[in-house]
């Protein structure tokens, strides 16, 4: 079977989770008996012998702990490994993860967002401005046009007209709409959340194999994930 419909037996759900599928928040608890059959199942597959001094070495080496792998998603995986922590509750008691691994994250959502790109100023061709303090040569004088003697100057009435003039005024405003470039903007996706599969390790010594018990999972301003099991029920 493939690991997802082979770990059931071994696979809790968080209390509040809607989908209960690959999709939904929960944990594998990895008894003696899960290992020693994962150990089987890989020795299957490589068409390697499997027997009973394999499972007993297993079951040796991890002796006294118990392994609770714990999937979840979440928007924020900065720095989740130094404020993520997990405690099992068991009556009045609460035993808490003496080691924790993170193993494997993975983007679960996304999403396209639009940024404004600053505009990349032109320079323009053939149209050299003249420093202020600059002497204009004389051949660089342009002979007024007859007509035109006066035109724009205030002593001669014909700026004064000008900027009476609403026509003007608009031309002005259209050709300055004309010269701003138009934004733009650039599309980008980024993640929207995260899955993120961690291993905690909890002493097994401390843990009562009857009863219920109720793992909690907590992260910094999120909510407490919460999975119920019982140990004499699992396998």
């Amino acid at each position: 079977e493939d690991i997802p419909d082979f770990a059931k037996p071994w696979c809790v759900y968080e209390e509040t989770s809607k989908v209960l599928d690959l999709f939904g928040e929960r944990v594998y608890i990895y008894t003696p008996y899960y290992l020693v059959a994962l150990n089987a199942r890989e020795r299957l597959l490589a068409s390697q012998t499997i027997n009973i001094v394999d499972g007993e070495m297993i079951a040796q080496e991890f002796n006294d702990i118990l392994p609770v792998c714990v999937v979840l998603y979440t928007e924020d995986v900065g720095g989740l490994k130094n404020k993520i922590f997990a405690f099992i509750r068991q009556d009045d008691k609460v035993i808490d993860a003496y080691e924790m691994e993170l193993q494997d994250t993975a983007v679960a959502k996304t999403k396209v967002v639009r940024e404004k790109q600053a505009p990349t100023e032109k320079k323009s061709e053939g149209n050299v401005s003249r420093p202020a303090d600059e002497p204009i040569d004389k051949k660089d004088r342009k002979k007024p046009e007859k007509g035109n003697i006066g035109q724009g100057r205030p002593d001669k009435g014909g700026g004064d007209k000008d900027k009476e003039n609403p026509a003007n005024t608009e031309k002005q405003e259209d050709a300055a709409a004309a010269a701003e470039p138009e934004p733009v903007f650039l599309e980008k996706t980024i993640p929207l959340l995260y899955r993120v599969q961690l291993f905690f390790y909890f002493d097994m010594r401390r843990i009562k194999l009857s009863g219920t018990a109720s793992l909690a999972v907590n992260i910094p301003k999120e909510r407490e994930r919460r999975f119920n099991f019982n140990l004499s029920a699992i396998d």
